[in-house]
């Protein structure tokens, strides 16, 4: 199957649920204000740090498996199970222990933390449902899923909003109950596949696979979604708001990556199991095509950036176009290194995967804790942009020595 056609499904949902997603931002920014929309910024960062411990991402581990003939995935379903149970209960008696401390710091009710884990549980099955379907190459079911969960979150979240009227707890419930109701619909038949006989040379395999990985997404997240927490914790719930909103807007170049990229993988994969030079051709032209649109997205949201966000968030988000510009070149140099890092996960090397997100993280937490009492929250955005330059350059050199192909050099020879 050719890139273009997956890619175009995914697109497609991506667009659906990320136009209905967007168009919550005006609604939401307006009727919460900066604060209540500061705290689901929060909400949200918390989701993401948790999905890099809930699953331990051996998703991946198990679709890699699968395209190199070297088991059933059906098979491998105790193991994942087991990355979802344990983690969970780990992190259910962190919060019995000390969540009201984690809370009060994060500016965010006690219960939120305990729906946060619900969701991650809950998105972590969809997560190996999608690799099913990821190994069936059925991408058009994988994709009418993922944008029914968003489109079913925002539908939810404008009932408890707007006619129940809830605050900034109303979108957070709506992501709890569209996760967890389509993990519920789905892991009947998910897990009735069959389960097979736990073997410890694959649970080693994934261990050693997935624990580099919750390191790297934690990595990840302090790279990305950290500047968010530290903008609230240092500057106020407003601020966070404002913040907040401009990496929303910017976050249009994440979600085109994210759909191009649960395409781009299984696709590349394919082809780096190949040796052929026309392989290697298709995945750097393919690839330069992908960095091109990135970039002219990022300078279109920068040289729009001061209406759209008068347009959208409306006067209480004055000074948000300099934050969008900023954010949107970080997240066109996160969109880059998605595209060269593929080439790591293929063999393997996620230990070195952990050491770019681990180093680039670190660099952009400097970066913030120096810039921000100099710049406030644009001093934040900036020292993600150089975070996520230095990541997107270290997973390009990175991938060159393990899988070297000649992206700046003509793919034609």
């Amino acid at each position: 199957m050719s890139l273009a056609r997956p890619a175009l499904a995914y697109l497609v949902a991506s667009l659906l649920s990320g136009a209905a997603t967007l168009a919550l931002i005006p609604l939401l920014a307006r009727h919460l204000g900066p604060e209540g929309y500061g705290q689901i910024g929060v909400f949200l960062s918390v989701l993401a740090l948790g999905n890099a411990w809930i699953g331990w991402n051996i998703q991946g581990w198990a679709l890699r498996r699968v395209q190199s003939g070297g088991e059933a995935l059906a098979g491998l379903s105790v193991l994942v199970l087991a990355a979802i149970a344990l983690p969970a209960a780990l992190s259910a008696l962190l919060l019995g222990a000390c969540g009201q401390e984690l809370a009060a710091y994060l500016g965010l009710p006690p219960w939120w933390l305990w729906l946060a884990l619900l969701t991650c549980c809950a998105q972590a099955v969809l997560a190996y449902q999608a690799t099913h379907w990821q190994a069936a190459e059925r991408h058009r079911r994988n994709a009418v899923c993922s944008a029914a969960v968003v489109l079913a979150g925002v539908a939810a979240t404008l009932v408890l909003i707007f006619v129940v009227g809830l605050g900034a707890e109303g979108r957070c419930l709506a992501l709890a109950l569209a996760t967890a109701g389509a993990a519920a619909l789905l892991s009947p038949s998910l897990f009735a596949r069959g389960w097979g006989r736990p073997s410890w040379p694959a649970a080693r395999a994934a261990l050693l696979y997935g624990a580099p990985l919750v390191l790297h997404v934690c990595a990840s997240w302090a790279l990305l979604l950290a500047d968010r927490t530290l903008v609230a914790a240092w500057l106020g719930s407003s601020e966070a708001g404002r913040y907040f909103a401009a990496a929303q807007l910017a976050s249009v170049l994440t979600l085109g990556s994210d759909a191009i990229n649960r395409a781009w993988v299984p696709w590349v994969y394919r082809r780096l199991q190949s040796a052929r030079d026309e392989d290697r051709r298709a995945i750097v032209q393919r690839g330069r095509g992908l960095l091109a649109l990135y970039a002219a997205t990022a300078a279109a949201l920068a040289l729009l950036g001061q209406p759209l966000c008068a347009w959208i968030l409306g006067p209480a988000y004055q000074g948000c176009g300099d934050l969008l510009a900023v954010l949107a070149l970080a997240y066109a140099a996160d969109a880059a290194y998605k595209v060269w890092v593929a080439t790591l996960f293929f063999h393997e090397r996620t230990a070195w995967v952990f050491a770019i997100t681990g180093s680039a993280g670190a660099v952009a937490l400097l970066a913030i804790g120096l810039a921000v009492p100099l710049a406030g929250a644009l001093g934040a955005a900036c020292g993600v942009a150089l975070g996520t330059l230095l990541s997107a350059l270290l997973a390009y050199l990175a991938a060159q020595r393990v899988h070297p192909l000649p992206w700046w050099r003509s793919a034609a020879r």
